[in-house]
């Protein structure tokens, strides 16, 4: 099997530029992940110690659904950046087609 950086010939500066790149994206992502959560925390913490005017059970499902958020939120943005990027694609095959008429 042949190696990635064999088939598709690249510049080794730029591949770890990129990769440095990723990395940033990853620990940024993951620190603000740890943030939320530990912000969500605070927030069961203080609802459940202070006398909220909601009952048990409506804070139980507004603490389910902010713990499901960052998972559900990811689902959702990830198929409106396919469905965009689908129609971006669609859209500039239409535009060279037309380009091709009017040339």
């Amino acid at each position: 099997m042949t190696n990635l950086s064999e088939l598709y010939s690249a510049d080794s500066n730029k591949i770890k530029y990129i990769q440095q790149q990723i990395h940033t994206i990853y620990t940024i992502n993951a620190v603000l992940f740890s943030l939320y959560y530990a912000l969500v925390f605070i927030f069961i913490y203080y609802a459940f110690t202070t006398t909220l005017h909601y009952s048990n059970r409506t804070k139980m499902i507004l603490f389910t659904l902010l713990i499901i958020f960052p998972f559900t939120i990811y689902r959702l943005e990830e198929g409106a950046y396919s469905i965009g990027k689908y129609l971006v694609g669609k859209l500039s095959t239409s535009n060279n087609i037309i380009m091709q008429y009017i040339i």
